[in-house]
């Protein structure tokens, strides 16, 4: 339970990091990049929990918290202290809480890493999934 209190700390530090690179002029999130190379589908900027896993050069599952910086159809991005490797397929897991305009729902997923984020120092900041299957399921309460 610590490593995992941990991680999401780590995670939140992500978080903030990105945060304040958008807030500053000229870094961070470039509006010229997103009009020459505009997307399939619109992201919207959800932040979800989610647990990702892929299967290593050993073929062992390995496991891994994150948070989404943003969502669509046809892919994510993910802010995460351990990142897949390029080109790893990889099964995501999160849920939307009740609240706002969205009804509750567990979320699933199947896609390709297709970009891999690092920090000063090799540190993993995150990564870019292109999705080729997600499915919303209605949060049922037992």
């Amino acid at each position: 339970m610590q490593n995992s209190t941990k991680a999401m700390t780590n995670i939140a530090a992500l978080y903030r990091l990105w945060r304040a690179d958008i807030a500053t002029p000229g870094v961070g999130a470039n509006m010229t990049d997103a009009l020459e190379h505009p997307r399939r589908y619109h992201r919207y900027q959800l932040e979800v929990p989610v647990i990702f896993s892929w299967k290593d050069a050993h073929k062992i599952r390995q496991e891994h918290k994150g948070l989404t910086r943003d969502l669509s159809v046809g892919g994510a991005y993910v802010f995460a202290t351990t990142a897949p490797p390029l080109d790893a397929r990889i099964k995501l897991k999160g849920f939307l809480p009740p609240g706002g305009k969205a009804l509750p729902a567990r979320i699933f997923g199947q896609g390709q890493v297709v970009r891999v984020e690092t920090l000063p120092g090799s540190l993993p900041a995150g990564f870019a999934v292109a999705i080729g299957r997600i499915s919303f399921h209605k949060w049922a309460k037992n």
